[in-house]
C-alpha cells in the first residue's frame, strides 16, 4: 500500500503535470510490463510477477487502473495515469529483501535513478525510466515482495482498453 501512495504523490502537485499527449493506456500498460521484465531480468530463475499472491488467497492486487495526475484540484477531465501492480512469485521464501537489492542494483547498473525508502519493517526502492514511469521494488517487511508501477501522465481520452496480464514471467 505505501508503494500506491507514494507513486500517486509522485504524480501530484501544486503544478499542471507533465503530459505524453500520444501515449495511450495500451501503450502505456505494454511500456509497464516491459519495465517490470527489466526487474525480474534481475531475479532467479522461475520468479514471476502474479495479481495473485504468493501465499495468501486474500492478497491478491486488483487489476490496475488510470488515476488523475492532479487529484488535488477535482478535476474530472485532466490528465491520467495507469497504475498496474503485481506479487513476485517463485523466489525463495524470505528471500524478499535479498530480492529487492537484486533489482535495484540492477537499476543502479543500467542508471536509472533511483530513490530508497524504509518504513517501520518495509523497505522501498523507486526507479525513474527514460519514458518517465515510475517503477517500485516494495519489500513489505513480512517476506513478500512487490512490484508495481505507474506510467507517465497521458489524456484522459487516451484511457481504456488496456489489458493487463495475470501473470508476467522472467524474461
Amino acid at each position: 500500500m505505501s508503494a500506491l501512495v507514494l507513486l500517486a504523490a509522485a504524480c501530484s502537485s501544486d503544478e499542471e503535470p507533465d503530459m505524453d499527449t500520444a501515449l495511450t493506456e495500451g501503450a502505456a500498460s505494454a511500456a509497464l510490463v516491459e519495465h517490470f521484465g527489466e526487474a525480474l531480468s534481475a531475479l532467479p530463475e522461475g520468479a514471476s510477477l502474479t495479481l495473485a499472491h504468493p501465499s495468501s488467497p486474500v492478497g491478491a492486487f486488483h487489476p490496475g487502473g488510470v488515476t488523475p495526475c492532479d487529484d488535488s484540484d477535482g478535476d474530472d477531465a485532466g490528465p491520467v495515469f495507469l497504475t498496474l501492480n503485481y506479487w513476485v512469485s517463485g523466489i525463495p521464501e524470505g528471500g524478499a529483501a535479498q530480492n529487492l537489492d537484486a533489482i535495484a542494483a540492477h537499476w543502479e547498473g543500467l542508471d536509472r535513478p533511483l530513490v530508497r525508502r524504509s518504513t517501520g519493517g518495509g523497505r522501498t526502492a523507486v526507479a525513474t525510466m527514460p519514458d518517465g514511469s515510475a517503477i517500485v521494488a516494495h519489500d513489505n517487511g513480512r517476506g513478500s515482495l512487490s512490484v508495481s508501477g505507474t506510467s507517465a501522465c497521458f489524456p484522459r481520452a487516451n484511457a481504456g482498453a488496456a489489458d493487463q496480464p495475470e501473470v508476467i514471467d522472467r524474461p
